[in-house]
C-alpha cells in the first residue's frame, strides 16, 4: 500500500463503519415497551463491536460515537446522545483490549465471546444507572427507580445476547475482508 493513501484508507474504514453502525440501527428497529425511555431492539452496537475489534478501540470507538450520534441527531434521540456516546466509547475500548489480550491465549472465539459479553455487561450497567438517575430525577424514590429501570432492559439484554452470537459469527468474516481492503 502507498504510504501517502494509508491515512486516506484508514478514514474510509473509519466511515465504512460509522455508516454501516448507522444503518444497523435505522434500516432495523423493533421497539420494545419500557419504563423509561423508547428502547429498541437493532444492529447497531453489533457494527460497534465489530468496527472496535476490527479497527481497534480508539477508530472503532470514533466510528461507533459518530453512527450513534447521526442516528440520534436525525431521529430526536438528542436527550440521550452522552449517553449512547459514552457507552459506545466505553464498550469499544473494552471490548478491543479484552480481545487483543485474551485472543493469543484463549483463542479467537472465546476471545470475541469474552470481549463482547464484557461490552454489552457494559452496555446494560449504563442503562441500567442512566434509567435509574432519569427516573429518580423526576422525582420518584430510588426503590421505584430502579424497579421502572430494570423492568426497561429487555432491549438492551436482547440486544447483547444477539450481539455476542453475531459479533462472533461475523468476526472471522469480516476481518480478513476489511483488513484486506
Amino acid at each position: 500500500m502507498n504510504e501517502q493513501r494509508k491515512p486516506i484508507y484508514e478514514l474510509t474504514k473509519v466511515a465504512l463503519f460509522a455508516a454501516v453502525t448507522f444503518l444497523g440501527i435505522q434500516a432495523f428497529r423493533i421497539p420494545l415497551p419500557a419504563a423509561v425511555g423508547v428502547p429498541f431492539l437493532h444492529f447497531g452496537n453489533i457494527f460497534l463491536l465489530l468496527g472496535a475489534l476490527i479497527l481497534g478501540g480508539k477508530k472503532g470507538a470514533f466510528a461507533g460515537a459518530i453512527g450513534f450520534a447521526i442516528f440520534d441527531l436525525l431521529n430526536g434521540y438528542i436527550t440521550v446522545m452522552p449517553k449512547v456516546i459514552i457507552l459506545a466509547i466505553l464498550m469499544s475500548f473494552v471490548a478491543s483490549k479484552l480481545f487483543e489480550h485474551f485472543k493469543d491465549q484463549i483463542g479467537v472465539t472465546k476471545a470475541l465471546i469474552l470481549a463482547t459479553t464484557c461490552a454489552f455487561l457494559i452496555s446494560l450497567t449504563g442503562d441500567f444507572l442512566y434509567d435509574t438517575a432519569t427516573l429518580f430525577l423526576v422525582g420518584n424514590g430510588l426503590s421505584v427507580a430502579m424497579w421502572g429501570a430494570f423492568t426497561s432492559l429487555l432491549a438492551t439484554f436482547v440486544n447483547s445476547v444477539f450481539g455476542i452470537v453475531a459479533v462472533t459469527i461475523l468476526y472471522p468474516v469480516l476481518n480478513p475482508l476489511v483488513k484486506k481492503f
